[in-house]
């Protein structure tokens, strides 16, 4: 008698997917990848999700390794996966605008948050934000005519690297080259010679249009000073933001004119009757009292034809300094420094206690 045929379904092939290797990978990149992504969001404006980045790195890693060692297995597409998600959660929570204001209110008062309260604070936000995803996932996911841009470049480039491996290779080549022409053109700016920032028209400068040599990205941001002045004469209110997203935009902007015309006037105004000199860091600068809502400006002018300038205001905690200077001036991150604090080279902050020389 005939052994009766078979009638068992051949295995699935099973890919690895939630491995530890996925998901190290992704928490790696997502470390290396968040302050970026802040660095990128002060410079800009804007901040990305970096999957696509932690895709293209994370296979190009791990199928190097493979290819050099047999007994090692392939990065499957399902780790991919894996890898961009742990690591695009962890570099795009600055995305929110709930952890970005941190270093920008370092940057500009030189105070730095204690380290426990910090962390838990971008613990909860992220956690809040997973877990009110959790609950919005189905019902965004059953709504077929929602539309996740970013999302959807990332299933392309990860169906594309997997189809044709050359891609990954390709695009890894052009992401290496814009990293290492970007940071020769820093290089060059910050230690053979200055590069200089320029605009092609006041109109135009007042859109953010201006070459930097960061080569991060040109004309990013279109909110003008005069659309900003008006905004900021408004009460911090969802009702009323919601009205003004309804306003034209050229309203804003005709409104918002007069508004700078008189803020402009009233800087150099507040200036002219509040500003001495101070020796800061042994430089003879002029600084004033002013609110940290008119330093920046203040700053700028009165750093035309100084080494820096500075403005200062008091807290219950010391004394808040903020510098400014132009690029024809002096670093004053390193200035900043010498007191504890930090920024950039054009703008950075410290605070002192009171009894300090530089309270007296």
């Amino acid at each position: 008698m005939r052994d009766a045929p078979s009638t068992a379904l051949p295995q699935a092939r099973i890919e690895r997917e939630l491995s530890p290797r996925a998901v190290l990978t992704g928490v790696v990149l997502g470390i290396l990848l968040t302050p970026s992504n802040v660095y990128a969001g002060l410079r800009i404006g804007w901040s990305f999700n970096m999957s696509i980045i932690a895709l293209l790195v994370g296979f190009t890693l791990w199928q190097g390794l493979a290819g050099r060692s047999k007994g090692r297995p392939a990065w499957t597409l399902h780790e991919s996966n894996i890898n961009q998600t742990v690591a695009s959660a962890a570099a795009s929570i600055v995305s929110g605008g709930l952890v970005a204001p941190i270093p920008a209110y370092t940057l500009l008062t030189g105070h730095q948050l204690d380290p426990l309260p910090m962390m838990a604070w971008v613990f909860s936000v992220s956690f809040l934000g997973i877990w009110i995803a959790w609950y919005l996932r189905p019902a965004l996911l059953d709504d077929h005519g929602l539309k996740f841009p970013e999302g959807m470049a990332t299933l392309e480039t990860l169906q594309q690297i997997y189809r044709h491996g050359h891609e990954a290779m390709m695009r890894i080549k052009v992401l290496c080259s814009a990293a290492l022409l970007s940071g020769l053109v820093k290089w060059i700016d910050g230690f053979v010679w200055t590069i200089p920032r320029w605009a092609p028209s006041p109109v135009l400068e007042r859109l953010t249009f201006t070459l930097d040599p960061s080569l991060m990205l040109v004309g990013f941001g279109g909110i003008t000073r005069e659309i900003q002045a008006n905004l900021f004469s408004y009460p911090y209110d969802f009702d009323v933001w919601d009205t003004l997203m309804a306003t034209d935009v050229q309203t804003l902007r005709s409104d918002g004119a007069a508004i700078e015309r008189k803020h402009q006037k009233d800087v150099a105004e507040l200036v002219a009757v509040t500003k001495r000199r101070l020796v800061i860091a042994g430089h003879d600068v002029p600084v004033a009292s002013l609110p940290y809502t008119l330093t920046s400006d203040a700053g700028h002018l009165m750093a035309q034809g100084e080494p820096f300038a500075a403005c200062y205001w008091d807290t219950p905690d010391g004394r808040v300094f903020s510098l400014r200077s132009t690029d024809e001036g002096l670093d004053v991150s390193e200035i900043a420094k010498q007191y504890g604090g930090g920024g950039h080279r054009n703008a950075s902050g410290f605070r002192v206690p009171f009894g300090h020389e530089l309270t007296k």
